[in-house]
């Protein structure tokens, strides 16, 4: 089960950095945080989901979801991978070359299933605390 909304209190941090559908480009992101001089210990970063599909590092940015530095609202990808999981038909629709899902059915079943239940525990949304103030983050097409 997820939280509809996490709370949490990054005031501890140096920076706090928010970055837009990744779509499996881990390479191009590890990039900037290089140029910025991310820090894992001192900054933190936030996504506002998609985190997957189309790119072709789609399984490194499924593990950013266990960094201690890392936090991410549930995009629609991520829903296409829990729905799929649940009912297979719909691998199809999520492997079409413009939803960019296919490189998750050619990987083994049981890594397929753990790539859903990592989603399913993802918020919707997440309320940042931070220098005294608080910001929002959501993906899109918010259901409620």
């Amino acid at each position: 089960m997820y939280n509809v909304i996490d709370i949490i209190d990054l005031s501890n941090k140096r920076n706090v950095y928010i970055v837009g559908d990744l779509h499996g480009c881990y390479d191009k992101l590890m990039k900037l945080l290089k140029e910025v001089k991310f820090d894992e210990d001192q900054d933190f970063l936030i996504s506002v989901g998609d985190l997957i599909d189309r790119g072709d590092k789609c399984e490194e940015c499924v593990l950013l979801v266990g960094k201690k530095w890392f936090k991410t609202v549930r995009g629609n990808h991520e829903q296409f991978c829990i729905n799929s999981y649940y009912n297979p038909s719909l691998k199809e629709s999520h492997s079409k070359k413009g939803n960019g899902g296919a490189w998750l059915y050619k990987l083994p079943y049981k890594i397929q299933k753990f790539v859903a239940q990592e989603f399913e525990k993802l918020s919707i949304a997440i309320e940042v605390h931070y220098k005294g103030k608080k910001y929002g983050v959501v993906h899109a097409n918010v259901p409620f």
